[in-house]
């Protein structure tokens, strides 16, 4: 069976992203797809040993993570906003494991990619349900 996912964003979240710098939520990954590349992950702790909490830049070696920068409906979303010429600049893992204390700190985006670098965005992927149990993404607009 075909899965139909939304593959680039309308009007209405274009507009939203130029206002707020943020839209969501936007659904690029079936839950099949999510589960598979989430497992990859876990599968990578085991090797590794331990849990993993912050791991950078792991499409340069990882085959399934690039695979997962580039999906169609990430890549898709990110070109209704920025256009067809794109690149990876990074990858970030921040995982929060069940009872979990670690606490990610506000942040801006800005310090990454500030007024004077080609134009950019960050695409945050949740492998696992975000919501207030788990710790959900916060953000203000």
């Amino acid at each position: 069976m075909r899965e139909l996912i939304k593959y680039s964003l309308s009007e209405t979240q274009i507009e939203a992203y130029a206002r707020d710098g943020i839209v969501y939520p936007i659904e690029a990954l079936s839950t099949h797809k999510a589960q598979k590349y989430r497992t990859e992950f876990e599968t990578f702790e085991r090797e590794v040993g331990r849990p993993l909490r912050y791991v950078a830049m792991m499409h340069l070696y990882f085959r399934w993570v690039f695979e997962l920068t580039v999906e169609p409906g990430i890549l898709d979303a990110v070109e209704s906003i920025l256009g067809p010429e794109l690149l990876v600049q990074s990858t970030l893992v921040l995982c929060k494991h069940p009872k979990d204390e670690s606490f990610v700190t506000w942040h801006q985006d800005f310090n990454y990619a500030n007024e004077t670098s080609s134009e950019t965005v960050s695409a945050w992927i949740a492998l696992s349900p975000s919501n207030r149990e788990s710790g959900c993404m916060r953000a203000i607009p």
